[in-house]
């Protein structure tokens, strides 16, 4: 079971469910999720491969990257991603600094 934030919804509420229910609806909203991670680091590195990813050359690149492989992208975000808050979502995204956040 996970524990998690449902995000992308007008009112991003908590939800305890099994690992598929969660793998469904993150592809549901792949395309959501793959622009949130590619917008939470200040460097253009893929976060979900971690620091031995190649460096991309645009945020478009990059995200197509994360979307071929949205099995791993899935599993990122439900080991990393879930249970943060949107508040807690917002910070990382603004401050761009994955060091110490995530473990890559």
């Amino acid at each position: 079971m996970y524990k998690g934030h449902k995000h992308f919804g007008i009112s991003p509420e908590i939800i305890i469910a099994e690992k598929v229910f969660w793998i469904n609806f993150l592809f549901r909203n792949l395309d959501k999720v793959v622009t949130v991670i590619a917008n939470i680091p200040n460097e253009l590195i893929c976060i979900v491969c971690g620091v031995e990813s190649l460096n991309y050359s645009s945020r478009a690149s990059l995200a197509n990257h994360i979307k071929n492989h949205s099995r791993s992208t899935c599993n990122f975000w439900l080991d990393n991603i879930i249970c943060k808050s949107p508040e807690e979502l917002e910070a990382i995204i603004l401050e761009g600094n994955v060091k110490g956040v995530f473990d890559i």
